[in-house]
């Protein structure tokens, strides 16, 4: 704008969204209390294993890319038509993969989510978000794991505003 003659942009206050986000994160602490510390009988420390005791000296970044043969507009679709989201089918691969690699049923993981679900966040200048655990049990039906992370996100959306250190506490991990 600058280099059209226009002016800068608008300074965006960031006391609204501050205040929006801190008024989310004490409101409904009970409810949240509630939501979470029902996960707490499901919820386990995993720990990701190292495979392997070698020790290597001369260190080099690696990357190796899979590109899915499936377009997004297919799986856009296909998700669509069942009535399921992209992420609840991500997140449920996932429990798969990382119950298969860790021989555990039961895991937990982590997702972030953008905390801009009111006005005064849509266009805050600065990052808004928050991790929180998925608790999951890697169960044989794909359909009723995809289910539980449907559920399990509708629920989580409305108890995502709450610190990483106060969900685990309430999971019963007080140390974090």
């Amino acid at each position: 704008q600058l280099l059209e003659g226009k002016g800068p942009f608008p300074v965006l206050r960031v006391e609204p969204a501050v205040s929006a986000i801190l008024s989310k994160s004490l409101k409904g602490q009970a409810s949240e209390r509630e939501f979470w510390e029902a996960k707490a009988n499901q919820t386990v420390v995993n720990k990701f294993p190292i495979m392997t005791p070698l020790r290597v000296e001369e260190r080099q970044v690696l990357a190796d890319t899979i590109t899915s043969a499936l377009p997004y507009s297919q799986l856009r679709r296909a998700t669509q038509a069942s009535s399921i989201t992209i992420q609840a089918v991500i997140q449920a691969a996932w429990t798969r993969v990382l119950a298969s690699y860790l021989g555990e049923n039961s895991v937990v993981f982590g997702v972030a989510l953008s905390g801009r679900t009111a006005d005064e966040t849509k266009d805050a200048p600065f990052p808004c978000l928050n991790t929180v655990p998925i608790v999951a049990s890697n169960v044989a039906s794909n359909t009723e794991l995809v289910n539980y992370m449907m559920e399990y996100n509708q629920h989580l959306h409305k108890h995502q505003f709450s610190s990483l250190s106060q969900v685990q506490k309430w999971l019963g991990h007080p140390a974090g």
